[in-house]
């Protein structure tokens, strides 16, 4: 087994504890969020942004696109495609890592 230094476990339980930190502060950011995006469509906050002290809150349109169904049918087919040649080995692919904390 490979030793890790005192400097690096100091960072890996720094970085834990930051990620549990941030999981609670995204959670108490999505419970308010709908009362802040009314209180911003009240005020027309996408041509008037709220100006905050550390920065300023606005609206920011974004497109939720509704497909036709033929056209949903040919994804879920490409869908399908990519499972099969996946599971034949067809597709290729290589391997990358991402830090995951759990």
């Amino acid at each position: 087994m490979i030793a890790i230094s005192d400097e690096n476990k100091s960072v890996l339980k720094r970085y834990g504890k930051l990620k549990v930190e941030a999981k609670f502060i995204n959670e108490q950011i999505e419970d308010i969020k709908p009362i802040v995006r009314d209180v911003l469509i009240s005020v027309n906050a996408e041509d008037n942004p709220v100006v905050m002290e550390d920065g300023k809150l606005s609206l920011r349109p974004r497109r939720n696109w509704t497909y036709s169904p033929e056209l949903e049918a040919r994804m879920a087919e490409v869908k399908a495609a990519q499972k099969y040649e996946e599971a034949t080995g067809k597709a290729t692919f290589d391997i990358s890592y991402d830090v995951y904390f759990k």
